[in-house]
């Protein structure tokens, strides 16, 4: 269950960078395999969304890391070489 809390600006700052707001809301939640996950936004019913959709797509299965960093070269090279056992020799011949 994601939860919703207010976030305080850095020791001496009035307001937070960027934006200038006097107030964030920070959400946090917990990936599929247990590792935490934060976002911080101006609007507390921001956060209360972004915490819901997490919360919704680990029930789907459809959750994706943003700080996975792979490209889809990366995945796509890793998943033809995981493929090419599998593949028969004459579809290999012809550079399929």
């Amino acid at each position: 269950m994601a939860s919703v809390d207010k976030a305080y600006p850095k020791k001496g700052a009035k307001r937070f960078r960027g934006c200038g707001c006097e107030e964030h809301w920070q959400v946090r939640w917990r990936d599929p395999n247990g590792k935490p996950g934060k976002a911080t936004f101006c609007r507390k019913l921001d956060a209360r969304r972004h915490g819901a959709t997490m919360e919704a797509d680990k029930a789907r299965g459809t959750y994706l890391d943003d700080r996975d960093a792979t490209t889809v070269l990366e995945y796509a090279q890793g998943w033809v070489a995981s493929r090419r056992s599998s593949v028969r020799p004459g579809t290999r011949r012809l550079g399929r």
